[in-house]
């Protein structure tokens, strides 16, 4: 457990923390998408079990990686 703070502590002052969060929200979309179901994460949910808890922590994690996409190009 202190690893795991330890780690989280020196990837938020290496400002690494939030590539790491995208690219997990990412990757929980891939893998939901390509196996309709979320058991690395959430076990129980999967696509024809529970679709509509499915399909919103899909839209959920879709839409953090969309913001955090598209924030860049509209600052410039």
């Amino acid at each position: 457990m202190l690893a795991a703070i330890a780690l989280v502590w020196a990837l938020k002052v290496a400002g690494l923390f939030g590539i790491f969060f995208v690219a997990t929200l990412a990757t929980i979309v891939t893998v939901g998408l390509m196996t309709g179901s979320l058991a690395p994460i959430y076990p129980t949910l999967s696509r024809t079990g529970a679709p509509v808890k499915f399909w919103l922590v899909m839209a959920f994690c879709a839409a953090g990686v969309v913001a955090n996409v598209v924030n860049p190009i509209l600052r410039s």
